[in-house]
């Protein structure tokens, strides 16, 4: 795989750390939890995950989902994803603004 490129410098990209947790969120809360390499400019710093795993390694449903994130924490950083600013935005809002949009 070629290593990604920053656009502003015109460099490659470097590992900055590998393996760091990336848990994907929807609306209702997180729904799968991959690992992945975070990659850093040597120059301006911007950063990027990618090399993503080809399967989530827990999903939400799964009864430990919770569990295994709480340890995952302890040992590596672990970033959120969502699809669209508009998701964050929901997810952030608060249990009682989800609870009237989706009557619960």
């Amino acid at each position: 795989m070629r290593r990604p490129i920053c656009v502003n410098c015109n460099l490659e990209l470097r590992v900055k750390k590998s393996s760091v947790g990336v848990e994907t969120m929807t609306t209702d809360g997180p729904y799968q939890y991959f690992h992945a390499d975070l990659w850093e400019c040597p120059e301006c710093g911007l950063q990027i995950i990618s090399g993503f795993g080809a399967k989530p390694i827990v999903e939400h449903y799964q009864p430990n989902y919770a569990e295994y994130i709480a340890a995952e924490k302890q040992l590596t950083p672990v970033f959120r994803a969502w699809f669209s600013k508009q998701e964050r935005q929901k997810f952030t809002e608060g249990s009682e603004a989800l609870a009237r949009e989706f009557g619960i």
